[in-house]
């Protein structure tokens, strides 16, 4: 139940959350991400760590690929309701688990991981920059 609350409050706040941060998501992410698009020369790939409720949806570029990865499972709904709002990504697989641990992902198979917010509550961060590493491909970010 407690995550189930979690996950509804965490929808609401994020639309808050990304009007303060707006610029500088845009300049992190979608700059990036769009530059990296011009480099490979096709829609990328990407992997989001803690996805929650899909945040970031709004900043990838269009034509993107996300695969998410997030330990609560209560966010599924509220990641599915917001990726219908960015008709210009695709949903890839959604998975349940931690960014320690992805064996889920394959290695070398994303152009890029986005992680915000999630750096500080990762148990073992070292094992989570090692998977990032491992499921990049060469070029990636």
């Amino acid at each position: 139940m407690r995550r189930r609350i979690e996950a509804r409050l965490y929808d609401r706040l994020q639309v808050k959350y990304n009007e303060r941060m707006h610029s500088r998501k845009e300049a992190l992410i979608l700059r990036g991400l769009s530059e990296l698009t011009k480099d490979v020369g096709r829609p990328l790939h990407v992997l989001e760590l803690g996805a929650g409720a899909g945040a970031n949806f709004a900043f990838l570029p269009d034509g993107t690929t996300v695969t998410c990865l997030d330990p609560v499972p209560e966010f599924g709904d509220y990641l599915m309701k917001n990726a219908a709002h960015f008709p210009q990504i695709h949903l890839g697989e959604l998975h349940v688990g931690f960014a320690e641990d992805m064996a889920a992902i394959e290695s070398g198979s994303v152009d890029a991981v986005i992680c915000t917010l999630v750096l500080c509550s990762v148990r073992h961060v070292d094992k989570c920059l090692r998977e990032v590493l491992r499921v990049l491909r060469p070029v990636g970010i």
